[in-house]
């Protein structure tokens, strides 16, 4: 499949026109211009190279959560624009036959902790706190 696209150059990652098309199709209803798309398009090509962690971690929040479209019409509603259409995701991805695979056992907390509503990631600095009020804490 990938072999088959047609790109002019061998170097560009964006497939403009295939984003070019999807973003006006999706966003059609919200009168999306071919402006507006293409600035959106714009924006994902001018990311900065200097900065090549910052560049990636702006693009994957895109492409994770989408972001707000300013309209160039002031009149108009803000769009979310999304880069992936996640509609019809939830049902491709249920199935009856799915693996569990667990990275580490439940952890199984003392009753009275669990009673107290104490969050697990307090555990360690009630232990420290109760060590110093006894005078058992040694520094290392």
């Amino acid at each position: 499949m990938g072999s088959s696209l047609v790109r002019t150059d061998e170097s560009e990652v964006l497939i403009e026109e295939d984003l070019k098309t999807y973003l006006l199709t999706r966003y059609e209803n919200a009168n999306l211009t071919k402006t507006e798309a293409q600035s959106i398009i714009l924006q994902l090509k001018t990311l900065s190279s200097a900065d090549l962690y910052e560049s990636n971690k702006k693009i994957m929040q895109w492409l994770a959560d989408g972001f707000i479209l300013k309209r160039e019409d002031r009149s108009q509603k803000d769009i979310h624009i999304s880069l992936i259409d996640y509609a019809g995701l939830d049902r491709q991805r249920q199935s009856e036959n799915l693996d569990i695979i667990a990275a580490e056992p439940t952890a199984q907390y003392p009753p009275y902790l669990v009673a107290l509503r104490i969050k697990p990631s307090h555990y360690w600095n009630i232990f420290v706190r109760l060590l110093r009020k006894a005078g058992c804490w040694v520094s290392c």
